[in-house]
C-alpha cells in the first residue's frame, strides 16, 4: 500500500522536475506544470529604476547561499552585518525573497530598532515584494521593544488589508517562544479581546484508492477506520515508563549528535590485556588530535577575523573568501570532533586516502545538522518537541484513540494547543554545497597543519629511542580522467605509517563514531507532518534522499508547491516507521560466525580478511614483464578495494546489531525521488541484502510455517 501511494502521488509530483533534468518531451500539460513550479533560473528584467540591461539573478543555489549566510550573522547577534550582507546582495543583482528581509527585520525588531526596521521595511517595498505573517509579527514586535505602542492599530490594519486573520497569526508565523510572548502583547493591546484560534484547513486531501477503506466518513471529516488505526497500539510491548525512559535515552544521543559503537573484530581475536592496551592506545593519540586540532582551529579563526576586522570588509555576496570566518558558528572543539570523525571514518582506513570533495561535503552536513541542533535548542523547539512527545506516548496506549485519528493528525493537534509556544519545527535555510566545501575545507587545512603522529627514528642512535613528529595525514593530488580531460584531483591521505598503525588498532576494540541519523529510533519515530518535518525527535532529516549538491533544492521546492499531495505520502510513511523492530539474535551470530570464517559468497557475506595485493618486484627490466606485472598489481588493488567497501559495509551493520541486539527498535523511513520508502538508517533495515534482512525481525507478529 504505502508504495503505490509513494509512487502515485510522488511521481506526479516530481516528473516535471525530472524531465526538465534529463531533457526528456513532455506533455502539454506536464509543461505548464513544470513552467509554474520549477525556480526561475536567472532571466533578463526590467530594474526597479526601469532601466533595463540588469540581470536579476535567482537560481536555488544563489539564493540559498544568501539566506545561509544571512542567517549564520544573525546566530552571532550580528544584525548590522547581515543586513550589510542582504543589501550586497542586492546591489549584486540578487533577487531575494520576504525570507531574506523577514531574518534581518525580526534581529532589528527585537533591539527595538525602530529607524533601522522602517527603513528595511521600505526596501522591501521597493524591491516589489509583498509583506507576509512574519513581516507584519516583526513590525508588532519592534513597536513593543521600542514602547512604540500608538504604531500596532496601523500595522494590523494593513495586514487585514492583504487579506490576514490576526487570530491566525501565532499560528502562521515561524517565532520563537519569547518572540510570540512579545507578539501577544501587541495584538492583545491592538485587538480588543483578543483570542487565537488555529486557521481551519483548506488543503484538499488526495485519496488513493488503495487507502480509502482505510478511512471512513464523519460528521468531523475523514476519520481512520477502527480495526485498522490500532496498528499504533503499543500496549502489552511497553509500559509508558519504559517508553518515556527510551524517549530521555533517545534524546540524549540526538543532543550528541552521535554515538561510539564498538566495531566487530576483523577475525578472532582473544580478549585479554593486549585488546585494552591497543583501544586505550588508540583512544589516547585520538583525545591527543582532538586537543591540538582545536587549538589549531581556534586559532585560525581568530586570525581570519583580525584580518577582516583590518581591513573593514564585510561578507558580500561573492563573499567565497569570507566563508572561512563563519566556522565559529560551533565551538572548536565540536568542529575538531566532527572533522576527526569523519577523516577516521573515511580517510585513516584507506592507504589512498579519500576525496576532499566527498570529505568536505560529509563534514560540512553534518556541520549544518549540528547548527540546526543548536538554533533549536535556543529557538525553544526542543522543549516544545519534548513537551509534545510526552502526550504524544499516551497516543500509542490507548487503542480507541490511535483507531479514532491517525499520528500525523494527533501531533498536529498536540502542536495547535499552545499558540504562544514556539513550533516544534525550525524554518532554517539548507546549506548549498558551496558553503560545505568552504568550511570543509577550511577545517581539513587546519587538520593538516596541526595533528602530528610520533614515529621512533633508530638512524640516529641505535642505542637510543628517538621519536619525531611527522603530519598524520596529508593533502596530496592525483590525476584523474574526467568527460576525456585529464584533471588533478585532492586527496586526504593518512600516512603509510599511520596507516599501517591503525590496521592493527582496528582489529582490537576500536570504535566507530556514527551520527545518530545513521542510527536506528529507541521510540517511535516523531509523524511525518511536512515534506521535512518528521523522522528522528529533534534531528532533522528530509523526506526524500536527494544529494544536496545536486537536485535538491528543485526538488524540494516542488516538494513545497505540492504539499497537500502529499498528506497520503506521509500517512504512508507513518504507518511503514511505526512498526517496531528487534534484533533477531540467532540470525546475527549466525553471519557473525560466518563473516568471520571466511565468508559466504552465495549468502552475499564477504570474508573478514583480504586478499593480498602482489608487489611489482624492483629488479625486473623486461618492459613486457613489467608492463603485465603492473596490469596484474592494478587489477589486485581494484578487487582488494571492492572486497574492503563490502567487508567494512558488513562490520559496520554487525557491530550496530550487536550493540542494540537487547533493544525495541524503530526504523524512521523516507523516500527517494520516485517515491520509493527507504529506512533512513543504512545500516540496520529490512531491505538489502539477503542476512541483512533477516537480523531484523518483526517485534509483534505471527510466525509462518513453511
Amino acid at each position: 500500500i504505502a508504495t503505490k501511494i509513494m509512487c502515485s502521488h510522488v511521481a506526479r509530483a516530481t516528473f516535471p522536475l525530472l524531465a526538465w533534468k534529463h531533457g526528456c518531451r513532455m506533455s502539454t500539460q506536464s509543461a505548464a506544470i513544470a513552467k509554474l513550479t520549477l525556480p526561475e533560473k536567472g532571466s533578463w528584467m526590467k530594474s526597479s529604476s526601469g532601466n533595463t540591461g540588469m540581470r536579476l539573478r535567482r537560481s536555488p543555489t544563489e539564493l540559498q547561499r544568501a539566506l545561509t549566510l544571512i542567517e549564520l550573522q544573525l546566530a552571532k547577534g550580528q544584525v548590522e552585518e547581515a543586513e550589510e550582507c542582504l543589501k550586497s546582495f542586492l546591489r549584486s543583482g540578487f533577487k531575494l525573497d520576504q525570507r531574506a528581509f523577514n531574518s534581518v527585520l525580526l534581529g532589528w525588531a527585537e533591539q527595538g530598532k525602530y529607524y533601522r526596521v522602517r527603513n528595511l521595511y521600505q526596501t522591501l517595498i521597493r524591491s516589489h515584494l509583498t509583506p507576509d505573517v512574519d513581516t507584519y509579527a516583526a513590525l508588532l514586535i519592534q513597536c513593543v521593544r521600542g514602547r512604540y505602542w500608538k504604531g500596532i492599530p496601523s500595522i494590523i490594519q494593513k495586514a487585514k488589508d492583504k487579506g490576514l486573520d490576526m487570530k491566525h497569526l501565532p499560528y502562521q508565523c515561524s517565532l520563537s517562544t519569547t518572540q510570540k510572548q512579545l507578539l501577544k502583547q501587541a495584538l492583545e493591546h491592538g485587538v480588543a479581546g483578543y483570542t487565537p484560534s488555529p486557521p481551519a484547513s483548506t488543503h484538499k486531501i488526495y485519496m488513493h484508492e488503495a487507502v480509502k477503506s482505510l478511512y471512513k466518513e464523519t460528521s468531523a471529516g475523514l476519520q481512520l477506520s477502527e480495526t485498522e488505526g490500532s496498528s499504533y497500539y503499543l500496549g502489552g510491548l511497553l509500559t509508558k515508563e519504559q517508553l518515556k525512559a527510551k524517549m530521555e535515552k533517545q534524546l540524549e544521543i540526538e543532543r550528541q549528535g552521535f554515538l561510539q559503537i564498538p566495531l566487530l573484530a576483523s577475525g578472532d581475536t582473544v580478549a585479554g590485556t593486549s585488546e585494552t592496551l591497543r583501544h586505550q592506545e588508540f583512544t589516547d593519540l585520538r583525545d591527543k588530535w582532538l586537543e591540538s586540532l582545536a587549538q589549531s582551529i581556534k586559532y585560525e579563526a581568530s586570525k581570519v577575523k583580525e584580518e577582516r576586522r583590518q581591513s573593514q570588509m564585510v561578507v558580500s555576496a561573492g563573499g567565497a573568501s569570507n566563508l572561512k570566518q563563519l566556522v565559529d558558528v560551533l565551538e572548536p572543539v565540536e568542529l575538531a570532533n566532527i572533522v576527526l570523525n569523519k577523516v577516521c571514518e573515511f580517510a585513516l582506513p584507506q592507504s589512498d586516502g579519500i576525496h576532499v570533495h566527498f570529505l568536505c561535503l560529509r563534514t560540512g552536513l553534518i556541520i549544518e545538522q549540528r547548527y540546526a541542533m543548536r538554533k533549536k535548542e535556543t529557538h525553544g523547539a526542543v522543549d516544545k518537541t519534548i513537551e509534545m512527545y510526552n502526550k504524544y506516548v499516551d497516543y500509542f496506549f490507548d487503542k480507541k484513540l490511535s483507531g479514532r485519528i491517525g499520528s500525523r493528525d494527533f501531533w498536529c493537534q498536540l502542536d495547535q494547543m499552545g499558540p504562544w509556544e514556539s513550533s516544534p519545527t525550525v524554518q532554517l535555510p539548507a546549506w548549498p554545497a558551496a558553503i560545505y566545501l568552504h568550511i570543509g575545507g577550511f577545517l581539513l587545512d587546519c587538520l593538516v597543519k596541526s595533528v602530528k603522529f610520533c614515529v621512533p627514528e633508530t638512524e640516529r642512535s641505535p642505542q637510543h629511542l628517538y621519536y619525531r613528529e611527522i603530519p598524520a595525514f596529508v593533502h596530496v593530488y592525483k590525476k584523474e580522467v574526467k568527460n576525456g580531460e585529464a584533471v588533478q584531483v585532492g586527496y586526504i591521505k593518512p600516512h603509510p605509517k599511520v596507516h599501517k598503525w591503525y590496521k592493527t588498532v582496528r582489529g582490537h576494540g576500536a570504535s566507530l563514531s556514527l551520527t545518530a541519523s545513521l542510527l536506528p529510533s529507541l521510540i517511535p519515530p516523531r509523524p511525518w507532518t511536512g515534506w521535512r518535518d518528521g523522522g528522528y525527535l529533534i534531528t532533522p532529516v528530509a523526506i526524500t534522499r536527494v544529494e544536496r549538491h545536486k537536485d535538491a533544492f528543485q526538488h524540494h521546492a516542488l516538494l513545497e508547491k505540492h504539499n497537500s499531495h502529499l498528506l497520503p505520502v506521509l500517512d504512508a510513511l507513518n504507518y511503514v516507521s511505526s512498526c517496531p523492530w528487534r534484533i533477531n539474535t540467532t540470525m546475527l551470530d549466525v553471519v557473525t560466525q560466518i563473516f568471520k570464517s571466511g565468508g559466504d559468497d552465495s549468502l552475499g557475506i564477504p570474508s573478514s580478511s583480504l586478499p593480498e595485493v602482489p608487489e611489482i618486484p624492483k629488479d625486473e627490466t623486461d618492459p613486457c614483464t613489467l608492463r603485465l606485472l603492473k596490469r596484474k598489481h592494478r587489477n589486485a588493488k581494484k578487487e582488494c578495494n571492492e572486497k574492503n567497501s563490502l567487508r567494512m559495509d558488513t562490520i559496520y551493520r554487525l557491530s550496530l546489531a550487536h550493540k542494540y541486539c537487547d533493544e525495541i527498535l524503530w526504523l524512521p523511513s523516507n523516500m527517494d525521488f520516485r517515491g520509493r520508502a527507504y529506512t533512513v538508517a543504512p545500516h540496520i533495515s529490512h531491505l538489502g541484502w539477503f542476512y541483512t534482512c533477516n537480523i531484523v525481525s518483526l517485534t509483534v507478529g505471527v510466525l509462518c510455517r513453511k
